[in-house]
């Protein structure tokens, strides 16, 4: 059953960022816990958190001055209860025209078939020490 409940984790992760990608809100609700946490890297300086559905709506909000914002996945690694999720943030300014391409790490928390909790990084040290040490 290790193998069935690995797939399910990846597919659940591959699910939530094709959703995020069509910032399809009512779709990423359903996959999320009540307790839901996304703590993004979007601000240099501080980690901005998000919690539940609602924060999932007000992150599109805060989100809306870019005209493109996608999330290129090159790797799903199965890590137990955690999925890391890495690849490449594309970001494109509507009104500016301003892009950005960073390299994108996030931990996936899934708890019961759902993302409990998001963390984000730069790097994958960053997201590897946070799997390490969820708390």
């Amino acid at each position: 059953t290790g193998w069935a409940m690995s797939e399910e984790r990846v597919a659940l992760a591959r699910k939530v960022v094709a959703a995020f990608n069509r910032r399809d809100v009512p779709a990423l609700a359903e996959m999320v816990t009540d307790e839901f946490e996304w703590v993004t890297w979007t601000s240099t300086v501080e980690h901005t958190a998000y919690h539940g559905a609602d924060g999932l709506a007000s992150y599109f909000r805060d989100a809306d001055v870019w005209e493109v914002l996608n999330l290129d996945v090159q790797e799903y690694r199965d890590l137990g209860d955690e999925v890391l999720v890495a690849g490449v943030f594309h970001l494109r300014g509507g009104g500016s025209g301003v892009e950005v391409h960073d390299p994108y790490y996030s931990a996936f928390f899934i708890r019961g078939g759902k993302l409990a909790r998001v963390l984000s990084f730069r790097t994958e040290a960053g997201a590897l020490a946070a799997l390490a040490r969820p708390d």
